[in-house]
């Protein structure tokens, strides 16, 4: 996993790239869909539990909470990129 950040018009952009399948092009529109799964053969977190489709919905929630936003940049195989946008303090957004 490789993260970055940097600051961007109006806030600070976080960018997680991982190294897993990739997210299939039919799939990129729902994955932030409560309880949608790319494929349920891989309900299992990196952790050993299952997963229950709930953790990139929440992701983006708790962004927006804060006035920011939670996006897909890339997805290939390997890996997908996402980026995290939240405002500072005194930006312009």
């Amino acid at each position: 996993m490789q993260v970055n950040a940097e600051k961007a018009p109006g806030g600070y952009a976080i960018s997680i790239k991982d190294t897993g399948d990739g997210i299939p092009p039919a799939a990129r529109q729902l994955i932030f869909t409560r309880f949608y799964q790319v494929n349920s053969a891989r309900t299992h977190s990196v952790r050993g539990g299952r997963g229950a489709g709930l953790g990139l919905p929440i992701a983006r929630w708790v962004a927006e909470a804060h006035n920011g936003s939670l996006d897909l940049k890339d997805s290939t195989d390997p890996g997908s990129t996402f980026v995290v946008v939240l405002p500072y303090e005194g930006a312009s957004v």
